[in-house]
């Protein structure tokens, strides 16, 4: 009994370990948006996958905004543009979820599939996209090849087609 519960620690130690963190990062963000898209019908998926290209956008005018532009440069952190991302997009998702129609049921299973595959898509292409998000992470090679920027816009398009066919 214990030699075959060794065996199958050492088989699974093994088969996890030649896995790519960029796989693992991928089938967690299907999952979560999968999951998310299920219980609520997609609305806070959309509504993040709305929120996300918006917050970048407003993150390169924020340094050049009357005021708040002056206090950004005074902060010399090397996350901070990752930062002020990540403040813009919460603020936004907020935002745009009370514009986005909520539904009263949970979706479907072939719904909440095509939430989460719209999420994924459109969260790993802006954020191959955006130099202050990927210097979080440092991904391996089967995101930047899939996601970088000769596919970028189909991955966008087909996300955001994605998504709208999870909500209708």
């Amino acid at each position: 009994m214990l030699a075959t519960t060794t065996a199958t620690a050492t088989v699974l130690t093994q088969f996890f370990s030649n896995v790519p963190l960029d796989l693992v990062i991928v089938l967690v963000l299907f999952i979560i948006g999968a999951v998310d898209g299920y219980l609520s019908g997609g609305a806070r998926v959309s509504a993040a996958a709305l929120a996300l290209p918006l917050a970048i956008l407003a993150a390169g005018m924020a340094q050049s905004a009357f005021a708040l532009g002056a206090t950004l440069h005074t902060i010399h952190a090397d996350a901070y543009p990752a930062a002020t991302i990540g403040v813009l997009f919460v603020a936004l998702f907020f935002i745009i979820g009370r514009m986005v129609e909520q539904g009263f049921g949970a979706g479907g299973p072939i719904s909440a599939l095509l939430a989460g595959l719209g999420a994924v898509a459109v969260i790993l292409a802006l954020w191959m996209a955006t130099p202050a998000l990927a210097a979080l992470v440092p991904l391996g090679y089967v995101v930047p090849f899939f996601f970088g920027e000769a596919y970028r816009l189909y991955w966008l398009v087909g996300g955001y087609v994605a998504l709208a066919l999870a909500r209708g």
